[in-house]
């Protein structure tokens, strides 16, 4: 078991835990743009942006190293923590077969622990082209491959076997917000069918209560968070009842957010167009060595 990922999958269990059972630390109750680093504008995807949105302490999305800091002219305060990211960099091997990835960590600091920074220097936030609910649509809309969408009923859901979602009428819900985040939940899991992604937890479903079933639930639900807040929408999640079956797959297997996170960022890239078809081999390779360097660490 990678010691890294232990050390992050505790930090977001105690986050859960901190959070309470009605609510998930990664949705905030007002609107944070996708973290990003500050000095590069690089956005942090995947495992990153799930640690670094759920620390409830801060309401800046910009983050520098201690180095980057001091480039900039600032100096984290004496006592503030920092917060570790990981990043993946894959070994030259002659033998394409033996290519592995190797795991960095680099801890982060909030630009609201660092004092003295070269405010022109940082990366500014960009102001919003669209208003939050006319950006909600506009990614339900950009959904290039999106399956038919059938309104009506009780329940939401997506039905792989017809690729088809399944919602209550939008005025059902108890805002526009709420609308958004569940059609964005059953959206990502209509990225798995065989014709877009070809998710595994997709093509092969296992019953309510499996680990697998708790896979894809999480992944739908933290896809739906990274899209709410690509809109710029805010709402608690729909999903915390599955909380206790996440924490004990937290507990049980280091890997299993790693993957959870990376599938959700691919299923969020995909609804929004930035996922080409020719990336999905390559995807899958690297998803096969993540899961190689985990096994090995």
């Amino acid at each position: 078991m990678s010691s890294t990922y232990k050390r992050i999958t505790e930090s977001i269990v105690k986050a859960i835990e901190a959070a309470g059972t009605e609510s998930l630390p990664w949705r905030k109750s007002w609107h944070v743009p996708a973290p990003c680093n500050a000095q590069t504008g690089r956005r942090y995807k995947g495992l990153n942006r799930v640690v670094l949105e759920s620390i409830q302490d801060y309401k800046e999305n910009r983050w520098l190293t201690f180095r980057q800091a001091q480039t900039l002219g600032g100096n984290v305060r004496k006592g503030e923590r920092s917060t570790a990211v990981v990043l993946f960099k894959e070994t030259p091997k002659d033998d394409e077969s033996e290519r592995r990835l190797l795991c960095r960590t680099f801890n982060v600091f909030n630009i609201e622990q660092i004092d003295g920074l070269d405010q022109p220097s940082l990366l500014q936030v960009a102001t919003p082209e669209l208003h939050p609910l006319e950006a909600a649509q506009a990614v339900l809309d950009g959904f290039a491959t999106c399956p038919p969408i059938r309104f009506g009923g009780s329940s939401a859901c997506y039905i792989p076997s017809q690729d088809l979602i399944r919602l209550p009428r939008p005025e059902h819900f108890a805002s526009p917000a709420d609308f958004f985040s569940v059609a964005y939940h059953e959206a990502s899991h209509a990225t798995g069918h065989s014709s877009r992604l070809d998710r595994f937890t997709i093509r092969n479903p296992q019953p309510k209560g499996s680990t697998q079933y708790a896979l894809e639930e999480l992944i739908a639900e933290l896809s739906s968070a990274f899209l709410c807040s690509e809109a710029g929408i805010y709402t608690e999640s729909q999903h915390v009842a599955y909380l206790q079956s996440w924490l004990k797959c937290f507990r049980d297997d280091a890997s299993f957010l790693v993957r959870a996170s990376t599938a959700a960022q691919r299923a969020a890239d995909y609804i929004l167009g930035r996922y080409e078809r020719a990336d999905l081999t390559e995807a899958a390779r690297v998803l096969n060595v993540q899961r190689q360097a985990l096994t090995t660490a």
